[in-house]
């Protein structure tokens, strides 16, 4: 498979299992957002030009429909590189959470 087959299958589950709740579409699947993460990661890995952005989006995704600060955990991207909303939070932090940690996500392409 290529990095845009990843890329493009990441997006596909990312939008997968939508229910109206009120007048909102809400994931009613967090494992295929956390499927959909490592799709895109794997398509960043392959050199796919977006894979940064959607690797954060993705990741970002799960953390907010499990209930988990973005402010802190979540994802950013600049450059085609991962960054941390929040530098103080450490790999360890992120793993005693059960996320992955970043250091092990950061790529320069």
């Amino acid at each position: 498979m290529t990095a845009e087959d990843y890329f493009y299958a990441s997006i596909i589950l990312q939008h997968t299992n939508l229910e109206y709740v009120g007048e909102h579409l809400k994931s009613m699947g967090n494992e295929n957002h956390l499927l959909a993460h490592f799709l895109a990661k794997r398509a960043f890995e392959l050199g796919h030009e977006n894979g940064a952005w959607l690797m954060a989006a993705t990741y970002n995704r799960y953390l907010e429909n499990v209930g988990i600060d973005l402010s802190k955990y979540g994802l950013n991207h600049k450059n085609n590189k991962l960054l941390a909303n929040d530098e103080t939070i450490t790999d360890t932090d992120r793993i005693e959470k059960g996320l992955i940690p970043i250091a092990r996500k950061e790529k320069v392409q």
